[in-house]
């Protein structure tokens, strides 16, 4: 079988969005967790303890699983919601970021974990804007 730059393009949304899903569904599940285990957060160099810190898990928890639902339900969309994941993604990256060097003194530390998140669903992005830009500029007749 041969394959073209098209079905490439449209296989590798299809794995990246799938690798989205599960990162927003997994960190869903652990913020949920540490949300019903114990209000403690960390929030740009700041620990958070009690309604604060609850809020901000909640929210962080509601806009993963919303994400998460969205991308399941409205697969034409996918192009808005891999953006608003990248956003989500990077402001994560860059809250523990600030954090990180805030608690250790250092300006050069950051979470590899949430710098793979960032970066996957910004590849997710791009890759669903090809897809796009693919299906509509076809040429009619």
């Amino acid at each position: 079988m041969i394959m073209t730059s098209k079905n490439m393009i449209a296989q590798t949304e299809t794995i990246l969005k799938y690798c989205v899903l599960g990162l927003l569904i997994v960190f869903a599940l652990a913020t949920l967790f540490a949300f019903v285990i114990n209000w403690e957060t960390w929030f740009f160099g700041r620990k958070l303890d009690g309604l604060p810190a609850g809020i901000a898990l909640g929210v962080t928890w509601l806009a993963a699983a919303l994400l998460a639902a969205a991308l399941i339900k409205f697969p034409r969309m996918d192009p808005l919601l891999g953006g608003l994941t990248a956003v989500y993604f990077g402001f994560l990256f860059v809250n523990s970021s600030m954090t990180i060097q805030k608690v250790s003194y250092t300006h050069q530390g950051f979470s590899p974990v949430l710098a793979a998140f960032a970066i996957l669903s910004i590849a997710f992005f791009i890759v669903a804007l090809i897809k796009r830009y693919q299906e509509n500029s076809k040429i009619r007749p």
